[in-house]
């Protein structure tokens, strides 16, 4: 994302939601996570930042597509487009990881 629409704040991460059962690479969401976790592509990590006394980096790196909790996020539209931000601690999974 060369425009940045937000940089996220320590310990959070910028996600571009996939509303589709398959990421961009083409994995296959299962429908049991469908309806408990939401799917986003990184588009942007925050600096480390303190999680229950433990210093915590960012698990993701831009372009990764990851699974997090329903409820977890904070939802903003810029342009029309809606992004979420989640904390580095409510990444649940990461599907295209090398």
């Amino acid at each position: 994302m060369n425009d940045r629409i937000v940089k996220p704040a320590p310990g959070r991460i910028l996600i571009l939601p996939i509303e589709s059962n398959k990421t961009e690479s083409g994995l296959e969401i299962p429908i049991e996570a469908q309806n408990e976790t939401l799917c986003g592509k990184v588009l942007a990590c925050g600096e480390s930042a303190w999680f229950e006394g433990n210093l915590t980096t960012c698990p993701v790196k831009d372009g990764d597509v990851v699974l997090y909790r329903k409820y977890s996020d904070q939802t903003f539209t810029v342009r029309g487009i809606e992004y979420k931000i989640i904390r580095f601690i409510d990444v649940e999974g990461i599907l295209n990881a090398s």
